[in-house]
């Protein structure tokens, strides 16, 4: 059996993950109020200073591959999607940051990444590709854990969510086009749900982030 040991291994707070060499880190946030920074790594998200001064924290978790790492609006809480143990799928987990809890978000059978926080900080948008019902897209779910994922809308490809707007009342993410290209839209949870087209029309765009006051993308 030529399975690395690092495969098999279980990590916690006693036993915390050991780097022989920098981890690829495919995640950044920071905190609302600046202060600190998470950061994904090896079997967990590690939280840092902001200002270089220090490690704060390492959040434990049984997966080892980290996608994202999300801080809540207030800074208590830190939405992780990774990938379970045995499995191809990913999934939410939310890591209270008092006393360092993790708690599963979602439990759909597909692969769960790339999630925003509402502003106020009661709900989580993700993009699921490959879900229970075989479908894939944006969804949205109770941070409290109170009910199930409910469908923002169906891609015909692929689907991410970038941020809620400041009034929480819009969504803006990116979607692959029929050329392959990424495309930028803004999408309404009340009144007209159709989408508008941001960004340029030739361009292939993804990734955005919005202004604290919601002016620019």
């Amino acid at each position: 059996d030529d399975t690395p040991a690092n495969a098999v291994a279980r990590y916690d707070q006693d036993n915390l993950p050991k780097y022989a060499v920098p981890p690829v880190i495919t995640s950044l946030d920071y905190s609302p109020d600046g202060k600190l920074i998470a950061v994904a790594g090896f079997h967990e998200v590690l939280l840092h200073k902001a200002d270089g001064s220090g490690m704060v924290a390492r959040l434990v978790g049984l997966s080892e591959r980290i996608e994202s790492a999300r801080f809540s609006p207030d800074g208590r809480r830190v939405v992780v999607s990774h990938y379970e143990p045995g499995s191809t799928g990913g999934g939410l987990w939310l890591h209270e940051l008092e006393g360092n809890l993790e708690t599963r978000l979602t439990f759909s059978s597909g692969d769960d990444v790339l999630s925003a926080w509402s502003p106020d900080g009661r709900e989580v948008a993700y993009s699921s590709t490959g879900t229970t019902s075989g479908e894939s897209g944006i969804f949205r779910i109770a941070a409290d854990r109170s009910g199930q994922g409910q469908t923002v809308f169906i891609s015909e490809t692929f689907a991410a969510t970038d941020a809620f707007t400041p009034d929480g009342r819009r969504l803006v993410y990116w979607e692959i086009g029929t050329q392959g290209r990424g495309t930028l839209w803004i999408r309404s949870f009340v009144g007209d749900p159709s989408p508008r087209r941001l960004g340029q029309d030739q361009a292939s765009e993804w990734g955005s982030d919005l202004s604290p006051d919601g002016r620019w993308l």
